[in-house]
């Protein structure tokens, strides 16, 4: 219990570490978490095997400033099979970051995702790209999607969502898009 605290935190200190999850070597760096009453702190917890690495860093809490995001380096869906025991139907190489902040009032939150290579229930999508941003001059998150497929663009999107009132206006393109994946999507 912290003194000025009536309520306990709890603070985890975490060394560096190896598991072993489906037969695969994984290395958990050294980081450290902290649970309070409202808020949760993570410094540097990375999870990483061979080039894949997963990443949280961050902190969760009553400020509208703090935020939490976790990195995604060569994280390949394929090896979900391994993990879930059962046939994921997904492939591709995951790269980017995703966050949230202003977790207590609007839960926002932003991403800049590639995944190179999807693949879904053995149909080919292509390099798939998602960004979110918060605009703090309209108070929205932009939105875009595209899609990349043999030097073509397949769908493409781009929009926004107002997260107070819940509204949103997206513009989407497709061009030779696939019906069954875009049925799949819907």
């Amino acid at each position: 219990r912290e003194p000025d605290k009536k309520l306990p935190v709890i603070d985890i200190d975490i060394e560096e570490s190896r598991i072993i999850i489906a037969d695969s070597l994984w290395t958990i760096s050294p980081s450290a978490i902290k649970v309070d009453t409202t808020a949760i702190s993570i410094r540097q917890f990375v999870l990483q095997s061979r080039q894949q690495a997963f990443t949280i860093n961050g902190k969760i809490s009553e400020n509208q400033q703090d935020h939490l995001s976790m990195q995604f380096q060569n994280i390949d869906l394929g090896s979900l099979d391994l993990y879930l025991r059962k046939p994921a139907q997904i492939k591709g190489m995951v790269n980017g970051s995703v966050g949230i902040f202003d977790f207590y009032r609007n839960r926002l939150f932003y991403s800049n995702v590639d995944i190179k290579g999807l693949e879904f229930r053995s149909e080919v999508v292509g390099d798939v790209s998602v960004v979110n941003k918060w605009d703090r001059e309209t108070s929205l998150i932009d939105s875009e999607l595209k899609i990349v497929k043999n030097n073509r663009t397949p769908l493409s999107g781009r929009g926004y969502f107002n997260p107070f009132n819940k509204n949103m206006m997206f513009i989407v393109y497709a061009d030779h898009m696939s019906l069954g994946l875009l049925g799949t999507v819907i």
